[in-house]
């Protein structure tokens, strides 16, 4: 059965399609949790959870800690701590 689309229907279907196009990338966004950590040096920002944004936070304060042995004249620490942003996947926008 075929039926006849009417300007004020056709307008209802392009906005309810307009509405679900802007309303997915909040729903992907919902579903990840993002964290932050921050240690002396460091904040990271992450959604792979609280557990691994420690395990890099650690990770970045030993390999600072390794320039600043093998540096010692250098300035190694910038006035504010560096942000790290470490997503969960290659997938994550």
């Amino acid at each position: 059965m075929l039926e006849m689309m009417t300007p004020k229907s056709s307008f209802c279907r392009c906005i309810t399609f307009a509405l679900v196009l802007l309303l997915l990338p909040l729903c992907a966004v919902a579903a990840d949790n993002w964290v932050e950590v921050r240690s002396p040096h460091f904040t990271v920002n992450t959604n792979a959870g609280e557990r691994d944004a420690r395990r890099i936070a650690d990770q970045f304060e030993q390999i600072r800690q390794m320039f600043h042995a093998a540096f010692a004249g250098l300035r190694v620490d910038p006035a504010q701590p560096i942000v790290i942003v470490a997503a969960k996947t290659a997938n994550t926008i």
